[in-house]
């Protein structure tokens, strides 16, 4: 069971997304912003058509390879668990958010990105808006952000897909991050209330330290 969590920049959703992996959860984390760090990519791609395309394309390339890697793996896995069980992994983003990203950059989406698979994910949660904050890899001021969340709604149900806002509970970045995952879980047990759900968790484990079976 993959469960996306995407937003516009500045949504909170990394900061939930490793609150989720320190609790034992399974996570794929944000593609963009290891590609960003490691290749040096320019802040201002808008100035830069070539450039932007080059860097969606890559987010591409290597969602698509991460999530593989994951659907390998749990394959490999999978005569471990007994009959009916579902193990979640959630996403620091989708492909799909690749769609909003390259309309909002380049004007338009590049064939490879708009060939969408049959659909990919069991859940999409877009965190809501919240104050603003520059962590030196951002390319948009606020009023984009909020645009982007709008345009990354808008793209999942181009999808087929029916993303549901997880709104600002608190002030506090702490209390919000925790009411924001409780309300998400609950949700995720309430659409799947047919299925048993796995708890224990084991993280991915080419890319993040692996953790022990978390009972959650």
């Amino acid at each position: 069971m993959k469960i996306v969590i995407t937003g516009g920049p500045c949504s909170g959703k990394t900061a939930l997304v490793d609150k989720l992996f320190e609790k034992g959860y399974e996570i794929i984390p944000e593609v963009a912003r290891e590609i960003i760090e490691k290749k040096h990519y320019s802040k201002y791609l808008d100035r830069y058509p070539g450039e932007a395309l080059n860097l969606q394309l890559d987010i591409y390339d290597m969602q698509i390879e991460r999530e593989k890697q994951i659907d390998d793996y749990n394959d490999a896995q999978e005569m471990s668990l007994k009959n009916g069980l579902e193990k979640i992994i959630f996403l620091d983003r989708g492909y799909i958010d690749n769609q909003a990203y390259c309309k909002h950059l380049l004007g338009y989406i590049p064939e490879k990105i708009k060939k969408s698979e049959t659909k990919r994910y069991d859940a999409v949660f877009v965190l809501e808006h919240i104050p603003f904050e520059d962590d030196g890899l951002r390319r948009e001021n606020e009023s984009e952000a909020i645009k982007l969340q709008n345009d990354m709604i808008s793209t999942y149900r181009d999808n087929g897909y029916n993303p549901i806002l997880v709104p600002v509970y608190f002030t506090s970045k702490e209390e919000n991050i925790d009411a924001r995952i409780k309300s998400i879980l609950k949700t995720v047990n309430q659409l799947y209330s047919d299925k048993q759900i796995v708890d224990k968790r084991i993280m991915y484990k080419t890319y993040k330290p692996v953790l022990e079976s978390v009972e959650v």
